[in-house]
């Protein structure tokens, strides 16, 4: 999603790809520059979210459902409701978020997040950034498997309470290339 853009003056606010009543509801004008206007895309995700629920997809339908908003069997796709996952184990059913729940980033590196979750019952947590592997995720120190979430996201399953969660970037290829590198070093000396 698309947080801000920004338009020329004199291009009509219809020339973007939404119908002028998506356009009028979605996007806010937040400042008027000399020569364009900013606007702020009000139904933006944040970086992390919880759902009660998730519907195990195939790929294919997943993508379709991202692009359309509707699920295979009609309904909308609310990733604020629901996320979509290929792997069954990751399925969920629970009951509705309470307003007690929630999900803060505590802190951002280019290898690790840290979050602080709470949940009345069990929870999805979503986080926007993309599945790729040599990610892992712990909740409160405990090893926990992270699947692939609205086609491109991750996601990990939360039991009920307050918790931290924390995201690592440790791709085995690089532990490798280390050990390889370190035993050339000692293969070079002798």
């Amino acid at each position: 999603h698309i947080k801000y853009i920004s338009l020329v003056n004199g291009i009509e606010e219809t020339s973007l790809p939404l119908t002028p009543i998506e356009f009028s509801t979605k996007w806010l004008k937040t400042e008027h520059l000399e020569s364009s206007f900013i606007y702020e895309n009000q139904d933006v995700l944040p970086r992390t979210w919880l759902v009660p629920e998730t519907i195990a997809l195939q790929a294919e339908e997943i993508l379709a459902a991202v692009h359309t908003s509707q699920l295979p069997d009609g309904q909308v796709f609310d990733p604020k409701v629901v996320a979509l996952v290929e792997d069954r184990d990751a399925t969920l059913q629970s009951s509705a978020l309470q307003p007690t729940d929630y999900a803060n980033v505590l802190s951002i590196t280019e290898t690790q997040v840290e979050l602080e979750t709470q949940t009345a019952a069990p929870a999805f947590l979503v986080l926007s950034d993309v599945f790729y592997p040599g990610w892992k995720a712990k909740i409160d120190d405990q090893s926990t498997r992270i699947f692939q979430t609205n086609y491109i996201q991750r996601g990990v399953k939360l039991p009920p309470g307050r918790h931290i969660v924390r995201f690592e970037f440790d791709p085995f290829s690089f532990r490798l290339g280390f050990g390889i590198t370190v035993a050339s070093c000692f293969a070079c000396m002798y």
